[in-house]
């Protein structure tokens, strides 16, 4: 979900409101409320447009630029 859509507008990025257990994500450490804002140097303005960096990158391990707490984070996730 967009941080937009949360009423959150100075959070840029796709905002993550949910991990499912033992996914890419939940393995690599992401949690509800990071905003998610590049994968592999890719902007990701929304959640189209992390939707679309995934489709693209399935199968493969991609850097994550993310959001928590204000200061910015990277991680390797095995998608």
């Amino acid at each position: 979900m967009c941080s937009q859509s949360t009423g959150i507008s100075d959070v840029p990025g796709a905002l993550v409101i949910a991990v499912i257990k033992n996914s890419p994500a939940a393995t690599a450490g992401i949690l509800r409320n990071d905003s998610i804002i590049k994968i592999d140097q890719v902007d990701v303005n929304s959640p189209d447009d992390l939707v679309a960096v995934i489709r693209k990158s399935k199968g493969k391990s991609v850097n994550v630029e993310y959001i928590r707490g204000g200061k910015k984070n990277s991680v390797q996730v095995n998608l």
